[in-house]
């Protein structure tokens, strides 16, 4: 057993197995950093941390139970060990024990997948609550996407079909055209046609996977179902070839996720800065509050104070947004206030964000953190919050 197996940050992992491969996988989990325990009779799936499923000791119907639960709260990752033909998005899945090693970083992915649509749904909510319009109507004729591959029947049949569902599909031949498509248009999503077996292809599916171009439009591996999915590691999704119905799903929800980062109606907008307003903040922060709550993940909050807020506070508010991530939410709390929501994010993880604020942004004078407790309300929690003292005096002290 490793010293990394028994680190008390060590994430747990339920399993769902039964002797003697519960044993031989509670191993190899601790080999690969994780705290595996056996999964409770009565699965709870609201809850946050992940559940591996051992296909071969489970029934058909057990597995299907369990993963529509999950999947009905959307909250915990779930990983399928065993051999499959289907391509499920939603779900990690390991042929053999031998790919846990290799989970920690594919595990990571699926958790940010579930907070940014978690995150995601729930500004979706705060906004058509406080606007009274529902956002589906919006996006119906704006999903664009873009398709990098050989434009042949397979491509023709997959654009009419999303064409149908409302959704405008272009071609890519180049990575060049395929950048320059990003740069200039709307772009929800990029469809990278992996099924062909080209080396030289697939290397250029890698580069755009890991082009700057590609942050925050999501790439969706098309796959054909005997396929090795373990090449889409580093993709955002991994279809079946043939599953267009799963593709326009995909689409839509990738656009709606794009449209709840950005604030565009003035009951939710601070006209000045771009930033979502006070109220939109005070509403939203109820909202994370109860969520927090559900899936036991933590939630803190940033308070940054402007130096000088009769000039610089547009561009101090660009520069934040540029430091922050897709989950994390940043709102104008007053003229010389800006208030960051961090959720699922624990103390020590909001502290580098916030040095990080204060180092790129010349124009704030202090930065405070705080994270949720138990006893905390919205207002409670922005009230301690910018009560608290500065954060470059408790780096002094």
């Amino acid at each position: 057993m490793s010293v990394q197996s028994l680190h008390f940050a060590a994430p747990t992992i339920e399993i769902v197995s039964e002797s003697p491969r519960l044993e031989m996988l509670q191993a190899r989990l601790k080999q690969a950093g994780f705290r595996p325990v056996r999964a409770a009779r009565d699965i709870d799936p609201a809850l946050a941390n992940p559940i591996l499923i051992d296909a071969s000791v489970t029934s058909e119907h057990d597995q299907h139970v369990i993963i529509s639960a999950c999947k009905r709260h959307d909250t915990r990752p779930i990983i399928l060990l065993g051999l499959d033909q289907k391509h499920d998005s939603e779900l990690i899945r390991l042929s053999s024990p031998d790919q846990i090693a290799s989970l920690s970083a594919r595990l990571d992915l699926r958790q940010r997948q579930i907070i940014q649509q978690r995150e995601a749904n729930l500004r979706q909510e705060t906004i058509e609550r406080l606007t009274n319009v529902a956002g589906n109507a919006a996006i119906a004729t704006k999903a664009q996407a873009i398709y990098y591959g050989r434009q042949g029947p397979r491509f023709m049949s997959l654009r009419n079909h999303l064409n149908d569902e409302g959704i405008t599909l272009r071609g890519a031949l180049t990575p060049h055209t395929l950048t320059e498509a990003c740069e200039t248009h709307q772009i929800n999503a990029i469809l990278l046609d992996a099924s062909y077996e080209d080396d030289a292809f697939r290397r250029s599916l890698t580069d755009i996977i890991n082009s700057p171009i590609s942050k925050g439009i999501a790439k969706i591996f098309l796959a054909t179902s005997s396929q090795d999915i373990s090449f889409g590691d580093s993709a955002d999704y991994v279809v079946d070839i043939d599953s267009t119905d799963d593709v326009s799903a995909l689409i839509y929800k990738t656009a709606r996720n794009q449209m709840a980062q950005i604030p565009s109606d003035p009951a939710i907008r601070d006209s000045a800065t771009g930033l979502f307003s006070k109220g939109f903040l005070e509403t939203h922060l109820e909202v994370q509050i109860k969520a927090a709550d559900q899936t036991g993940q933590p939630l803190t909050v940033i308070g940054i104070e402007l130096n000088n807020h009769l000039r610089g506070t547009k561009s101090t508010a660009a520069n934040v947004l540029k430091e922050l991530r897709a989950t994390d939410l940043a709102a104008r709390y007053s003229a010389r206030h800006i208030v960051v929501s961090l959720p699922a994010t624990a103390y020590s993880g909001a502290i580098q964000i916030a040095r990080r604020l204060q180092d790129e942004c010349q124009m704030i004078s202090n930065v405070t953190v705080l994270e949720r407790r138990q006893f905390h309300t919205a207002p409670s929690l922005l009230a301690g919050l910018l009560a608290r003292p500065d954060l470059a005096a408790t780096r002094r002290a």
